[in-house]
């Protein structure tokens, strides 16, 4: 048994740029499964090469995200980053979210 699920998302940190890939969430069943972004209400990564927290965050309406980004893993610093994003496209989805691996 998991303690998280996967979220098959990719993004670059929007502090350093590294390329992030290891997203997760608690919003499920948390048997370590692979979700889908829009499945989900939050999820969330850390940077392992400048170390911040990147969190996203459904909106009420179910269509827009809030990724917020604090200044290191507990959120209790300061914020770094807090921007509404549009709504995922079908085709940023795609573009966006990793493939299951076989």
């Amino acid at each position: 048994m998991g303690m998280f699920d996967w979220v098959r998302y990719e993004e670059d940190c929007p502090n350093c740029g590294k390329h992030l890939d290891g997203f997760q969430s608690k919003d499920s069943y948390c048997m370590s499964d692979q979700k889908k972004p829009h499945k989900v209400d939050n999820f969330y990564t850390s940077c392992y090469n400048c170390k911040v927290w990147i969190n996203y965050t459904k909106g009420r309406n179910k269509k827009k995200w809030t990724r917020t980004v604090y200044n290191n893993y507990f959120g209790d610093d300061e914020k770094l980053l807090d921007e509404h994003t549009k709504k995922f496209s079908k085709k940023e989805l795609k573009a966006l979210t990793t493939r299951k691996d076989k």
